[in-house]
């Protein structure tokens, strides 16, 4: 079960961190300590009460193994595909 508010405001990077963190059995504090972060700036971050800069959302990111990508508007990735050969909506493939 996930504890983080049910906010729209919060970024989906955000979400997407915190839920790796819960289901690998991490402690946030300690992931924010690896990336190089205060001790509570990824909790902070799941509270709604600060919002990330790029290179410390990368940086918490890379922690638990996971990598900021750029995806083009028109090419949706689909939820089952891998990141490299990701299925776009016009038939193509985005490469990585």
């Amino acid at each position: 079960m996930s504890t983080l508010p049910h906010s729209t405001a919060l970024d989906p990077l955000v979400h997407r961190l915190v839920g790796e963190i819960e289901e690998r059995g991490l402690a946030r504090e300690q992931v924010s300590l690896d990336a190089g972060l205060g001790k509570d700036t990824i909790g902070a971050w799941a509270r709604g009460q600060r919002t990330p800069n790029i290179g410390n959302l990368r940086a918490a990111l890379q922690v638990v193994g996971l990598a900021i990508d750029c995806t083009p508007l028109d090419c949706t990735p689909q939820p089952e595909s891998s990141l490299s050969g990701i299925p776009c909506a016009s038939g193509e493939t985005l490469q990585k």
